[in-house]
């Protein structure tokens, strides 16, 4: 959401893989405006222990009094992680997170500086047998079921109580062709419900946002507004929601395997191919969510069901691009077409 950085990455282990340290950094100016963490993995026993601390800033133009202002988020703290593996395929993970966030408006000093802790406990419970194609899970199936929240200790009005869900399935035929199905929700609740917006596609380069930037509306949505992607055809943030369901159905084939180009010799491979549904929507009252309603002529048309369809190409050149174009329908017509480049292996 926030551009392009550069980032390095350091990671050290033992010859027996026992102990991990991992440090990454992303500098910019000095340490106040930079990126950078640390963290130690210890993992020769059954439960993998995990000790983390990171710093993160940002800085975003957001709708203020008189037109855009430009404003600086921080984050910082540290986490304790425990993953116990059940069997081959299933596993639980637990982790206990402290974090620090604040928004600072760098063109109007004399606004407050907003900042608030969180105390987080999480839990999750994750299931996994997929077996890998070229880009993406081509067999199997993989679900992950996580609770989280906020219980209050610091300032109860900022509490919250999190449960999100993602299952997916993959269907393999024909040696390495797919279909895949998507299923994901989530369900916040609280006196600070934690907040989703839907539309768009993860790590999308010629993005747009349906309000015309992030929608950041407090400090707190920095490290709690969660996306809920791909929803295609649509801009970043067409819906936004305390509860959202989205439903993903995609065709993955093979369209060129190998591919020698003359006369300068560019080799492609494995140029893979994408047809794709995804459908969903996000909303905060239940009384209030209304999928589908009439148009000016009486027909049913969509109304917070947001359903989008296309077709796409994944081309590997140093990592994944990824090209798509989709159209938005309402259950009458279908919009003009909407173009996506991205980066990033598919779902």
């Amino acid at each position: 959401l926030y551009g392009v950085l550069g980032t390095t990455v350091l990671s050290f282990s033992d010859v027996l893989g026992n102990h991990r340290l991992i440090g990454t950094t992303s500098l910019q100016i000095d340490l106040k405006n930079s990126d950078y963490g640390l963290a130690y993995y210890y993992l020769p026993k059954k439960i993998n222990y995990g000790i983390e601390a990171y710093h993160t800033a940002r800085f975003v133009l957001l709708n203020g009094n008189q037109g855009f202002d430009f404003y600086r988020f921080r984050s910082f703290g540290g986490v304790l992680s425990a993953s116990l593996p059940l069997n081959t395929f299933h596993r639980v993970e637990t982790s206990l997170s402290v974090q620090r966030v604040s928004r600072e408006n760098l063109d109007n000093i004399e606004e407050p500086i907003e900042s608030q802790t969180f105390i987080i406990p999480s839990a999750s419970y994750v299931k996994d047998n997929t077996m890998w194609g070229y880009t993406s899970p081509i067999q199997g199936s993989r679900y992950k079921i996580t609770a989280f929240g906020n219980p209050g200790f610091t300032n109860h009005t900022k509490s919250f109580f999190s449960l999100t869900w993602d299952y997916r399935k993959y269907f393999r035929f024909f040696y390495d062709n797919s279909f895949v199905i998507r299923l994901s929700g989530g369900y916040s609740t609280g006196a600070n419900p934690q907040r989703f917006f839907m539309g768009g596609t993860e790590s999308w380069i010629n993005r747009t946002f349906a309000q015309g930037a992030i929608p950041l509306s407090s400090a707190s949505d920095f490290i709690f507004l969660t996306p809920a992607m791909p929803l295609r055809g649509y801009n970043y943030a067409e819906k936004l929601g305390t509860k959202y369901s989205l439903l993903n159905m995609e065709l993955r084939f093979p369209l060129i395997r190998y591919l020698l180009t003359g006369p300068i010799p560019l080799f492609f491979q494995n140029i893979l191919g994408a047809a794709f549904i995804d459908a969903g929507t996000a909303w905060d009252k239940n009384k209030e969510l209304k999928l589908f309603g009439k148009n000016e002529n009486g027909k049913t048309v969509t109304n917070d069901l947001l359903v989008g369809t296309g077709f796409g190409v994944r081309v590997f050149m140093m990592f994944l691009w990824k090209f798509d174009v989709a159209w938005t329908y309402d259950a009458q017509s279908f919009s003009k077409p909407k173009y996506y480049i991205s980066i990033g292996l598919d779902f």
